[in-house]
């Protein structure tokens, strides 16, 4: 089994997220990266997964924020306070 750990992305429950990590930082890791992800953006690292190209991975969360969380991990931005 393998998971994809997306990134803020346009989609009807982006609002949800703004609720729950709080509009101000959501807008400001849009700042940072230049915008949220679209389906699209995501929709490579899913297919990737499904596909017969990565057969012989699993059990792998791949992380498909566009930075965020090795921004976070090299100090370059601070981590959202939820």
């Amino acid at each position: 089994m393998n998971a994809v750990c997306p990134g803020p992305v346009e989609t009807p429950v982006l609002g949800d997220f703004e609720e729950s990590m709080g509009k101000e930082n959501l807008d400001a890791l849009a700042a940072f990266l230049g915008r949220h992800a679209d389906p699209a953006d995501i929709a490579g690292p899913v297919l990737f997964l499904a596909g017969p190209e990565s057969a012989w991975i699993n059990g792998h969360a791949l992380v498909a924020d566009g930075g965020i969380n090795g921004a976070v991990l090299t100090g370059m931005i601070p981590p959202p306070e939820i």
